[in-house]
């Protein structure tokens, strides 16, 4: 599997980060899930497929990236998922001047994202942890019409949470509850 996009609009920066903290703080807790399609990017939160919730914040190719190439997936597993730190990503679109390419390498036979700035040509590297195969369906999304938000919650407090992500992200959706 191979990734690579580039950003370099000031706008898409502001974006990422947006979305990155929404994600965030709706999970309240610093690791991220990230996930890749032939398409674009999301950040999902997410628990347990049948006792949890499922949130997916997607950003398509055209709107964040100026470049983007994903390659090498497979039928049964069309999406590159994987677990990094919000703190350490956080930092990658932080310069909003700058053009970044952003690239999913192995390094010491561990997968690694790697930034690239342009401007000054600094590389930096965040680990990262692959999902396995075994927990892919938490991590899918549930089939829902477009553009509909699609929540299934199981305790009111969060719906609370769920419902300060969306202020927080200033969300114009239509949420759809299913109990």
């Amino acid at each position: 599997m191979r990734f690579s996009a580039t950003i370099d609009d000031p706008k898409a920066f502001e974006d990422i980060q947006k979305a990155a903290a929404c994600a965030a703080a709706f999970l309240g807790d610093d690791e991220l899930t990230l996930k890749i399609f032939p398409d674009g990017i999301a950040f999902v939160c997410a628990t347990g497929f049948h006792d949890g919730f499922f949130v997916e914040i997607k950003l398509l190719e055209h709107e964040i990236f100026s470049a983007f190439k994903m390659e090498g997936i497979s039928a049964e597993k069309p999406v590159i998922i994987m677990q990094v730190q919000h703190t350490q990503l956080i930092q990658i679109f932080h310069n909003r001047d700058d053009q970044v390419k952003i690239k999913l390498v192995k390094r010491n036979n561990q997968p690694k994202l790697t930034a690239e700035f342009k401007s000054t040509g600094v590389l930096k590297t965040i680990p990262i942890k692959m999902v396995k195969s075994v927990f892919l369906d938490d991590y899918m999304s549930p089939v829902i019409n477009q553009p509909i938000v699609g929540l299934i919650i199981k305790q009111m407090d969060a719906f609370h949470t769920m419902h300060q992500t969306f202020e927080l992200f200033k969300a114009e959706t239509n949420v759809c509850l299913f109990y």
